[in-house]
């Protein structure tokens, strides 16, 4: 049976493919982050920047910015407030390109208040396009759609990757011109999606309101019980992206398909996740 193509379905539709742009450079960057950030350093000596710190860095502006993400949400609106994010996801991949360490670390910060400020703005977004009866649909079809952002961005990966045990320069500036490509796309679609369907509009708040709903939230006995949850998810996310991928690329038994067996298990991950999703 197919599914009547709405204005809602198509807003849902085009946050849905614009997300799985930005995440198919985001995501891939932070699986090859360290295989990166070890391959400049064997180019030149005086280059000192740890790939784990990086990321240690960006999550951590990420926790700080969603304190205060739905504020900007809330004063400049949903859509704009993911294209200035989608410019800042953009901004990753630039340093290791040109190989500045100082930027690497700025836009670390940079990225990582960018995901706390989309994060906010995708929900809002989705909650507007959304009833009661299409919440489910709706929910599910976003995260098929973004789930694949992860597939299409490591097979590129791995076709540039395979066979090399050491990943030069002109192989890296490929690779990363490439997801700088893929923001810029992410960046257009943003900027095409249509407005909200006004059937479904969430009720403004003024900054100081939206505050006091925050915290009433948080402080609530249901939320309690979810903070085990939300820290399992995220050392598992941890794990998974920054830790378990980078740890195949420095394997020596695996010799020469080191470096590709990186981006394959991004491909793996992310056809794993796909499958968690139907069996829900």
């Amino acid at each position: 049976m197919l599914i009547p193509i709405s204005r809602e379905l198509v807003c849902i539709l085009g946050l849905s493919f614009s997300f799985m742009l930005m995440f198919a450079s985001n995501v891939t960057q932070n699986n090859m982050q360290k295989t990166i950030v070890s391959s400049i350093s064997d180019d030149n000596p005086d280059f000192h920047v740890e790939g784990y710190t990086v990321t240690g860095v960006s999550y951590s502006m990420f926790a700080v910015s969603l304190l205060f993400g739905p504020y900007l949400n809330q004063a400049i609106g949903p859509k704009l407030t993911m294209i200035i994010s989608a410019f800042g996801y953009s901004s990753v991949a630039f340093p290791y390109i040109i190989e500045s360490g100082w930027m690497i670390y700025g836009v670390a910060v940079i990225s990582g208040v960018a995901a706390g400020c989309v994060c906010p703005a995708e929900a809002q977004y989705m909650v507007e396009n959304s009833s009661p009866q299409t919440t489910a649909r709706n929910v599910g079809i976003f995260w098929t759609i973004s789930t694949f952002s992860s597939l299409w961005g490591n097979l590129f990966v791995y076709y540039m990757f395979r066979g090399k045990l050491y990943i030069d320069q002109s192989t890296r500036r490929t690779v990363l011109s490439f997801l700088v490509g893929i923001n810029i796309l992410a960046i257009a679609s943003f900027m095409a999606l249509p407005k909200s369907s006004g059937d479904h509009t969430t009720e403004g708040y003024s900054p100081s309101k939206t505050v006091k709903k925050c915290w009433a939230i948080l402080k609530s006995r249901k939320m309690h019980w979810l903070i085990f949850t939300f820290c399992y998810t995220g050392f598992q996310q941890a794990f998974g992206e920054g830790i378990y991928s980078p740890s195949i690329g420095f394997t020596l038994a695996f010799g020469n398909s080191a470096k590709e067996l990186v981006a394959l298990s991004g491909i793996f991950m992310s056809i794993g996740a796909l499958i968690g999703l139907y069996r829900d």
